[in-house]
């Protein structure tokens, strides 16, 4: 059986890395004939491997923006007569004429709902967003089979277009392994008291992720509790229009002093931005499975999440959640944990059994070979 696997779409970050890793198994596996469709990204980290890009397939534009890709993505797939196409991360925006396996962690298509659509956009642009969602679920209905990191987003999308869940698998999101063994010796241990507390808040410029809301958190934190030292360090670009807005407000609120970035960095410079951390914030109200929660668990620090019910999926008992939007709420839920060591070591143990749900990328990509196999029989 011949498959083609299709990462022409994992352009950014931790996406293009993940297709990368599925590739070297890829080449290494003899269960199927392989075939590779890789954007420049991909290609770009396979050759930093030393891994031998010459017979794959470059697409240097994304489908997703480029209809001349699309079409040539479809005639590859016929000119390779494959058997099957396993997009690793949808949608492929392209209809093929096999078998179409598609990873679907898109969560305004899978299950956002018109508040989280809203929040942070004007009218006109919620507007557009639910086009685009509507576009985007289109393709994503085009495939076969479908296969989600979470169940919540599973039965989310299942529900919403009516999907059988016979053709649905969840396959959990795997961990990096190299921050599990860079912070295995790491103590588990509370905060010491007197120490400025480092909130690290990883995320991109997205409207969805409520990066807006940290200078009122961290307003209302150091209005009503001057003896405690904090800082919320994010993660974004400081010449990106997000980071240019929240540092503005944070100046209007006489809090920059409080709210910094470290600028966007290179994945392979996680550990580093990590290290500094002495609790994380991931305020997002919509994710399909953030990386940020199992790189808390990971790295050893207490988690702190949006109270939402994909999130609860992925962290269970091993996070303090909040509403972003209440900022009175959301600081006294800080300061009770900063304020309690116990329930800081509770948090990272919850945290570290539930990293042992989640296996390494070599075990995701064998649960992935076990569903394309059960498909092909």
């Amino acid at each position: 059986m011949k498959i083609l696997f299709n990462c022409t779409s994992n352009t950014v970050g931790g996406g293009a890395k993940n297709a990368a890793i599925f590739i070297k198994f890829a080449i290494e596996n003899k269960d199927f004939l392989w075939e590779f469709a890789v954007s420049t990204k991909v290609k770009a980290i396979l050759e930093m491997w030393k891994v031998d890009c010459s017979k794959m397939y470059l697409f240097e534009s994304s489908p997703a923006k480029n209809r001349g890709s699309r079409r040539r993505l479809r005639e590859l797939s016929e000119f390779l007569d494959v058997d099957l196409v396993y997009t690793m991360a949808g949608p492929a925006y392209v209809n093929f004429p096999c078998k179409h396996v598609l990873g679907m962690s898109e969560p305004y298509v899978s299950h956002a709902g018109w508040a989280e659509i809203c929040k942070g956009r004007s009218l006109f642009k919620a507007i557009k967003t639910v086009g685009l969602t509507a576009y985007k679920a289109f393709f994503a209905n085009k495939a076969d089979f479908w296969v989600f990191q979470t169940d919540y987003s599973k039965k989310s999308f299942s529900n919403r277009y009516f999907i059988s869940p016979e053709k649905t698998v969840t396959i959990y999101n795997a961990i990096d392994m190299n921050i599990v063994e860079y912070f295995e010796n790491r103590h588990v241990k509370g905060i010491s008291n007197g120490k400025e507390v480092i909130v690290l808040c990883p995320g991109g410029p997205y409207a969805h992720k409520a990066l807006d809301t940290i200078p009122y958190l961290a307003k209302k934190l150091d209005y009503n509790y001057k003896d405690i030292s904090f800082k919320f360090l994010l993660s974004i670009d400081e010449s990106s229009d997000e980071w240019l807005k929240i540092k503005r407000l944070s100046e209007q609120l006489n809090i920059s002093n409080k709210v910094n970035t470290t600028g966007s960095y290179n994945y392979a410079n996680v550990n580093s931005v990590l290290e500094q951390a002495d609790i994380i914030y991931v305020p997002s109200i919509l994710e399909t499975f953030s990386a940020s929660y199992i790189e808390a668990f990971a790295s050893k620090v207490p988690l702190v999440c949006a109270d939402r019910e994909f999130s609860k999926d992925v962290c269970g008992n091993a996070a303090v959640y909040l509403d972003p939007y209440n900022y009175e709420m959301a600081s006294e839920h800080f300061v009770d944990l900063i304020n309690s060591p116990e329930k800081q070591v509770e948090l990272i143990n919850n945290g570290l059994l539930r990293l042992s749900l989640y296996g390494d990328q070599k075990l995701r990509f064998e649960k992935v070979i076990n569903y394309l196999n059960s498909i092909l029989k």
